[in-house]
């Protein structure tokens, strides 16, 4: 009976092009659901809704290769690929996230497909590989790279990095060089889609060191450093260009955020192994090493007790998962927030399947023995339902921001972000009560003076208002919003002078603020400077920005 069930897993489920489809269809069936979540307010609010008429004028592609992600932030970030993803879904969904979400999911199919190849061609057994691709596809870390519309910059990462691997697999099988310009031209996406991308470069030499253990001539590795040198030039000269005017990380910084944060590998590590203190926002401090420690110590025990594994195999997939999580580590944003966002550990997942799939537990797995395969499926029946049920916290900002409360109750961040959706849904008085409460916890928590003002402002109460925004300035004096705002407040109270001043401090510090080029053209209009006025209306159309058709008609302007 069990030879039986055996032959008809291996016909019915890895015969062909099977395998893929399966993988396409409980993808689809576990996050369908997702095609109707909302904006969660993290980012995709920035992306999409607040860059939708930059996003939806096709002619703007070509702008897409010369600036910054964040338009407006100080944010070192360049992201060519994935604001191209969002153009195209704009151009048929515009600001509804459905075509978003399901681009998302279709990546993830890609995804999840690629590593099956990968798997196949390293050597590992058909169902091997199979099985672990599944478990890849459904497992609940990587649900926010396929719930949360952002998540999908992993997704592309790795479509792309798979992809470019799997070109330089069959060029050092083939030594056809056509194999290693689709290598060089998948990494060049990759290197437009996240830094982290420059990672395939090592683990493309240690695949020739340790797995192919082919010496290649001399000459060969210096055609394969040219070309690898030369990729990263152009991109190196597009970046610096898009970023000509944002202030890096400075090196010392990161290598005190590498050096700081580089346990949260661990963490990693215990949420692949024990997905169960899961967050949409988790931070190192508020994530417990006590699963990451004793997933760690499992696997090393499985490893070492393993007859059967191949130690150039082990010191790869472990190479792998390591340099692939170490650039998240060196963002601008470790100090300051110290996220751990679990879409990171997208690419790097692959090292750890490799070094899984070199112990003898799963080596001596038999498809043909009925509790085998029941063993197989509890744990991915175990690990979709825990995916499904996370993924529900992507739904939507309120959903989204109170899993962050829940799960880093330490943190500030989340607690500011969530009144901050009660302020947009005109809930004042919870907003004020959730931002004090965050005050009572972290005195300087950024942008709690600043919500706070905005709070007052909207109720009329000036006085406080102004006082709060003044409170954020002192703290955080870079920060361009809070003097845009005390600039409207100042204005409101008949300080016309102050206000203009404080909206030229604002585009001092961001260029980008679409509302301070808005208020002082208002401004100029009102004094019948209508050459200054002008000034600032072409400042918005530079930017995407087109002002009502009474107040072009207003100045005189087409």
């Amino acid at each position: 009976m069990n030879e039986i069930r055996g032959e008809w897993f291996r016909e019915h489920f890895l015969a062909g092009r099977r395998p893929y489809f399966w993988l396409a269809a409980v993808i689809v069936l576990l996050y369908m659901r997702t095609l109707g979540f909302g904006y969660t307010h993290l980012d995709d609010n920035i992306l999409i809704l607040k860059n939708q008429a930059f996003l939806s004028n096709i002619a703007n592609i070509g702008r897409i290769f010369t600036q910054k992600v964040f338009m407006g932030n100080t944010l070192p970030y360049y992201r060519p690929v994935l604001i191209t993803s969002f153009m195209l879904n704009a151009a048929i969904g515009g600001v509804n996230l459905f075509v978003y979400h399901l681009t998302n999911v279709a990546l993830h199919i890609l995804g999840s497909s690629l590593v099956f190849m990968i798997l196949s061609k390293m050597g590992y057994r058909r169902d091997l590989s199979f099985l672990f691709s599944m478990a890849f596809a459904v497992h609940p870390i990587l649900a926010q790279a396929v719930a949360w519309v952002p998540g999908r910059n992993d997704t592309l990462l790795a479509v792309c990095s798979f992809s470019s691997f799997l070109f330089f697999m069959d060029f050092a099988d083939t030594k056809k060089w056509g194999y290693y310009a689709a290598h060089l031209a998948c990494f060049f996406l990759g290197m437009l889609t996240k830094e982290s991308a420059i990672i395939v470069i090592p683990v493309s030499f240690l695949y020739v060191k340790l797995i192919e253990r082919d010496h290649f001539k001399l000459r060969n590795y210096a055609i394969l450093a040219a070309g690898w040198l030369a990729t990263l030039g152009i991109w190196f000269f597009l970046r610096e260009a898009a970023l000509r005017d944002t202030p890096r990380m400075p090196a010392l910084d990161m290598l005190i955020s590498l050096f700081v944060y580089s346990p949260s590998i661990i963490q990693y590590i215990g949420k692949a192994f024990f997905p169960l203190n899961l967050s949409v926002l988790p931070t190192i401090k508020n994530t417990t090493f006590l699963y990451g420690i004793a997933a760690t110590a499992l696997l090393a025990a499985l490893v070492f007790r393993s007859k059967e594994k191949r130690a150039n195999f082990v010191a790869f997939g472990l190479l792998w998962l390591i340099l692939f999580l170490v650039p998240p580590l060196l963002g601008p944003n470790a100090l300051f927030l110290n996220d751990m966002l679990e879409h990171r550990f997208y690419v790097a997942m692959l090292g750890l399947i490799i070094v899984f799939l070199e112990t003898d537990i799963v080596k001596k797995f038999d498809y043909k023995k009925a509790t085998s395969l029941a063993i197989a499926g509890a744990i991915i029946g175990l690990f979709s339902v825990i995916a499904f049920v996370h993924s529900g916290n992507f739904k939507d900002k309120y959903a989204f921001w109170q899993n962050a409360c829940d799960t880093s109750p330490r943190s500030y961040f989340p607690r500011i972000n969530l009144a901050f959706m009660h302020y947009l849904d005109g809930e004042l008085d919870e907003a004020e009560r959730v931002v004090k409460k965050t005050l009572e916890m972290e005195p300087q928590s950024i942008r709690s003076h600043y919500y706070l003002g905005m709070i007052y402002m909207k109720q009329g109460r000036l006085a406080e208002a102004d006082r709060e925004f003044r409170k954020e300035i002192a703290l955080y004096p870079f920060y361009d919003n809070a003097y845009m705002c005390l600039g409207i407040v100042r204005y409101r109270e008949g300080a016309l002078a102050d206000a203009e001043d404080l909206w030229k401090t604002a585009l001092e510090l961001n260029p980008d603020n679409p509302d301070a080029l808005k208020n002082l053209s208002i401004y100029y209009r009102d004094k019948k400077e209508f050459k200054k006025a002008a000034y600032y209306v072409e400042e918005l159309r530079k930017r995407d920005i087109e002002p009502p058709r009474d107040f072009l008609d207003s100045l005189g302007i087409k």
